[in-house]
């Protein structure tokens, strides 16, 4: 009869474990979607960022700055 303590013992252990692990992976994926998101809202959309000729200054610009 104590083999079978021992056993339901050890299944609610192992049960318990299981258990445990699945709430880890939930809040992961929970997190890891969480920061793509966060991710999705912080980078610029395509016209919010500066084009090419926008980065680049102009020549008569170069002199003024220069100049001052």
């Amino acid at each position: 009869m104590g083999i079978w303590i021992e056993l339901g013992i050890f299944a609610v252990v192992i049960v318990f474990a299981l258990w445990q692990l699945h709430d880890v992976r939930q809040e992961k994926l929970k997190r890891e979607r969480a920061r793509a998101q966060q991710q999705k809202l912080e980078q610029p959309t395509q016209f919010e960022q500066p084009t090419q000729f926008e980065q680049q200054p102009k020549p008569e610009q170069e002199r003024k700055l220069e100049k001052s």
